[in-house]
Parts: C-alpha cells; structure tokens; sequence
C-alpha cells in the first residue's frame, strides 16, 4: 500500500505542474498581464513586457519590470506567479525545478559597453520554495536516470532527484532531492574540488549507472558509481582512480568549469528593405525577399520591449523562390515542384523570427496574413491584420491553432493574437 500510495504521490507531483490550459499575454493600455485564450484577465497587467516559451507544450512566462538600465523580472507558470520581482536576468525549466540565472555584468572603463563577466543559478521548486539558498555557478538536475527510450520497458517514476552543483569557489557537490519531502535528504559527495562523471546509460542503456571520478579530502581520487536500489541512489561501489590529468566534465555536454564571457555589444548591421518589383504579365522567378527579424541585443542585457526590423534575404533558387505575375506575388517550392502560396498578394516577407517552423508574412491591400509550413496541409492565414503577424508558437492554443505576435508600423511590438485576428489587447 505505501508503495502505491508513493507512486499515486508521484504522479501527482507531475500531473499538477503541467495541468493548466495555456494563458498567454494580454496588453493593457502599456501593461502586460496573463489572460485565458477568452480574454479573461488572470494574472493583473503591471509588466513591462511578457515574453512566451513553451516546455513540452506548457506556457511559461518572465515578466519583466523595465526601471531606466535595469529590470525586475518574474517567473509565470500554470497561470500563477512563481517568482516574483527579482533582479535574475533569465529562466528556464529543468524536469520538475525552475533555474534563475542572475548575469553577472560590468562596464567596461574603456568602451563603456557592458560586459558580462559570469553568472550566478539558484535553484527553485515550482512552489516558489528556493532548494538551496547560496547561489551556485552551475546546476545539473537528473531526472530521466531510469527513462529509457527502448519501447518495451516501462519508465519509472523515481522518488528521487540527482542535482549536482558546482559552488562560486569552484567546489563541486552531488546532492540527492525527494520529491515526496521537497527537501535535500542526502549528500553523497561534498565540496570536492574535481568532478568528472560519466552518465554510462546514455551510451549503453542497460548499464544504469553513474560514474564519477573526484578527489577525496585528502586530495587522492576516488571512482564511485551510483545506481537505483530500492528507488533510492545508492553509491554501490567504490576505488582509487588516477586523477593526475583532471579534467572537470560530464559525457552530457556540461561544462563543469565556469566560462567567462567577455562578449560585448557590438553595432547593429544596417537595415536594408530591398522592394520587391513584381511589374509585368509574364511569370518571373525573384530570389531577393524581405525578411523579418525581430531586433537583439546580447542575450545578458536587461529585457525591453521587441522591434522588427527588415533584412534583405536571397532565395537558394535550387529550393524555393518568389513567383510574380501581374503585379503579384505566390512562393514557389522547388521540392515537390509546387506553388506553396498562390501568385495573388501585393508583397511575400520571410518571418525570420519564427523558431517553430517556416513562415512567410502576405502582404495585400494594406493587410497582413501568414502562411505557416505544416506539410502536407500547410496553413494560410489570409491578410486579416492591421498591423505585421508573425509566428511565436504553432499549436499553442492546440494543433494547427498558432499564437501570433503584432508588430505596428514603426516596428514595435504590439499584442498577441489568435488565427480568428483576436487581438489580446484593451486601451484600458
């Protein structure tokens, strides 16, 4: 009974993160809020801007509160605020844990740019609850140790967590999290100056052991493994091992050894926006197009409101292209040999802002629609919009159903909207 009851807990554990329907930003006059896909407010609009990112099809939000060069910033999820005005600079989910990533930033005395010069991690559960209250240069959570992607074996909810974590002074630690507890139960390594591991089931999937390689308090090394007994991370053997060429790293791709980043900002390349001529009756292959970019700065400094800016962008006319006739414009795929868009719109713009998949903004009688790839049934979205749409999620109100974003004349970000032309956004 207790083991079902653990089990029963655990599943609950996953369900009730990931169980809400998706709300997404809705514009207020200048304040940016949470609505439900209806338009109900949810989570009041005091935000300066609200950028969207999904994990496994779950919304999440950073909200941020733009003050002169500096900005506050807050973690949204399940339509809930979970991390609320703090000075962390980015966000991203790991499993069932949120990391708050706080960029270490200076002027540099010469050029005056900001320059980042590290960066410091906390991490939280998803009840706003910090794990561990110092900051830490890195955090490496493990979740999937006994998931598999062999078919016929079942995967297992485990009760527990590996977090290993290097500190500020370069001191590394392995730490095991209940998921029951929500607390650390057990260290199985301390502050040990060197870390190797190897996560040997990524390599052969049935040796579901972790092996790591580190020096011991008395500066000799130690080769441990760990593996799952009992649903509990046990370390089950372990023996001298040669440290002599230490090399801090993991076979998972993460860097056991803080970089410093000494990028800087650098001047923006020259906007170009080539018109597109479409004159003439007979067919004409274009390779130049427009494309669409949303305007960055480097990722470290602080969040401000997005801007698009139009970039000159030249066709592989072994793949696809601009076909115009009569003063009109259709895309043509070479692939297939087929007309993707019909030739009957003023003007066609790469969205080369979209992360999810190909897009491409249709521009006619002073309004904009969208066409989104999806083969074999791609999508058109007719020219509906006042003002420029371009693709953030496809299926984020379900499949086939995109979230859009709104760009005004001058290029600023506007609102959100639906494929119906919904736009979330009130005066007041």
């Amino acid at each position: 009974m207790k083991i079902i009851l653990a089990v029963l807990s655990l599943l609950v554990f996953n369900v009730k993160i990931f169980s809400q329907e998706n709300g997404l930003p809705f514009r207020v006059g200048d304040k940016f809020g949470i609505s439900d896909k209806n338009g109900t407010i949810i989570i009041k609009p005091e935000y300066d801007y609200i950028s969207v990112n999904l994990e496994k099809g779950k919304a999440y939000f950073q909200a941020f509160t733009i003050k002169d060069t500096t900005s506050l910033s807050s973690f949204i999820f399940n339509n809930k605020i979970i991390i609320n005005n703090k000075d962390y600079s980015d966000y991203h989910i790991d499993g069932n844990f949120i990391i708050a990533t706080k960029y270490q930033l200076k002027k540099d005395a010469r050029s005056g740019r900001i320059q980042k010069t590290g960066e410091i991690n906390y991490l939280y559960d998803f009840d706003g609850k910090k794990i561990f209250d110092e900051g830490l240069a890195i955090i490496s959570v493990t979740e999937d140790f006994e998931n598999t992607s062999v078919m016929h074996e079942p995967k297992k909810n485990l009760q527990e967590v590996l977090i290993i974590t290097k500190d500020l002074s370069g001191k590394f630690s392995i730490l095991v999290y209940n998921k029951l507890s929500k607390k650390i139960t057990r260290t199985l390594l301390n502050k040990t100056p060197f870390l190797n591991i190897n996560y040997n089931y990524e390599d052969n999937y049935t040796d579901r052991t972790i092996t790591c390689i580190y020096e011991d308090e008395t500066g000799k090394g130690k080769k441990i493994k760990i593996k799952i007994e009992n649903n509990q991370f046990k370390i089950y053997s372990t023996e001298i091992a040669d440290i002599s060429k230490r090399n801090n790293r993991s076979n998972r791709g993460d860097d056991y050894d803080l970089t410093i980043d000494h990028m800087t900002v650098e001047d923006a390349p020259a906007e170009k926006n080539t018109p597109q001529n479409f004159s003439g009756n007979e067919q004409k292959k274009i390779l130049t197009i427009n494309r669409i970019e949303i305007k960055t700065d480097l990722y470290y400094l602080p969040k401000s409101v997005e801007e698009i800016e139009f970039i000159d962008k030249t066709f592989n006319e072994n793949e696809r292209y601009i076909l115009s006739s009569k003063g009109k414009a259709g895309l043509f795929n070479v692939y297939g040999s087929e007309l993707l868009v019909p030739i009957k719109y003023d003007e066609i713009m790469e969205d080369g802002s979209s992360r999810d998949r190909a897009a491409y903004i249709l521009k006619d009688n002073k309004k904009y629609g969208i066409f989104i790839y999806d083969a074999p049934n791609h999508k058109i979205i007719e020219p509906i919009f006042d003002k420029i749409p371009t693709l953030t999620e496809y299926n984020y109100f379900g499949k086939g159903q995109p979230l859009l974003k709104l760009f005004d004349e001058n290029g600023k970000f506007f609102c959100y909207s639906n494929q119906e032309g919904k736009l979330y956004y009130s005066k007041k």
